[in-house]
Parts: structure tokens; C-alpha cells; sequence
């Protein structure tokens, strides 16, 4: 036997009691219906733009880095400074996911793929950009994935160093 649920208002309820409310004139359907399981509120997706949906993004994009992230990550390790991979930040609505986060220097580090050579890209690159510097004083260091993959252990850390 199939028992379908279906989700009403705060209540899931099975198919048979469904249809009973679906045979009813509007005016005089009972809400006196039969809760199977309540929703949690864990389950919800958490809106797109809150720091939640970011750190969630973050997450899934951790188990994928593309191979540029994935060189410069260990460089980061044989120079032994600690950073945060797939940092989401947000600042009164503006926010992203910055591939590196240096805490101990505030930098964060961008690697950009191809496609940020367009421009409506570019455009968001800036404000993101803009947002990272002034309002949550940090500074950005971009890199290409060519860059982020040719340069050497040394010139990454001057590079921290020096920004």
C-alpha cells in the first residue's frame, strides 16, 4: 500500500484525509485534521542573501575546490599560515564567499576563474571588493588560477606579507 503525504499549512497530512477536505464545500471545511509529523524549522532552506545560506554555499563548495584552490590551499600549509577556506562574509545584505580568509594578516584572498574578466562580473567583483575594504577592513588580494597555481611558496609569502 502507498501512503502519500502532503504538507498543509504547518501539518503534513496523509493523502485520505486530504481528500476528505478536498470533498467539502469551502465555506464548511473542518480544520480538524490529523498531524502526522510536524515540520522542524531545521528543515527549512535558509533564505539566499542570510549568512546562512552563505556558510551552507561555503560548505558544498568546500568538497568541490577547483585545482587552482586546491595548489595554493597546500602553499598556504607548507608556509604554515593558518587561513579558512570558503569564507562566506556578509555586510547589510552584500556578502559572498571568499575562496581564503588569513585571519592573523585580515586578508582575504580571491582566485579568479575566467569568467571574471566580464564585466558584470567585474562590476560585482568591485562591490564586493569595496565592501571587504572599508566596511569590514579587511584587505583582498586577486589572484588568477595561473597565478595562484606558477607562483612560488616564496612569493606568496611576501605576497601576504607585503599586501
Amino acid at each position: 500500500m502507498i501512503v502519500s503525504i502532503f504538507k498543509k499549512g504547518n501539518e503534513v497530512l496523509l493523502a485520505a484525509e486530504l481528500e476528505k477536505c478536498r470533498k467539502q464545500p469551502r465555506g464548511k471545511r473542518k480544520s480538524n485534521s490529523i498531524v502526522i509529523m510536524p515540520q522542524s524549522k531545521r528543515n527549512r532552506r535558509p533564505k539566499i542573501g542570510s549568512y546562512a545560506f552563505l556558510r551552507q554555499k561555503g560548505n558544498q563548495m568546500r568538497k568541490r575546490p577547483t585545482a587552482a584552490e586546491s595548489v595554493f590551499q597546500r602553499k598556504l600549509q607548507e608556509l604554515s599560515i593558518k587561513y579558512i577556506f570558503q569564507y562566506p562574509f556578509l555586510y547589510k545584505g552584500i556578502g559572498g564567499i571568499s575562496d581564503f580568509y588569513l585571519p592573523e594578516h585580515k586578508i582575504l584572498v580571491e582566485i579568479d576563474g575566467g569568467y571574471h574578466l566580464e564585466s558584470n562580473q567585474r562590476q560585482t567583483d568591485a562591490i564586493k571588493d569595496f565592501v571587504c575594504k572599508e566596511k569590514l577592513k579587511k584587505r583582498v588580494l586577486r589572484l588568477t588560477n595561473n597565478q595562484a597555481i606558477y607562483l612560488s611558496i616564496e612569493q606568496i609569502g611576501v605576497l601576504v606579507k607585503n599586501i
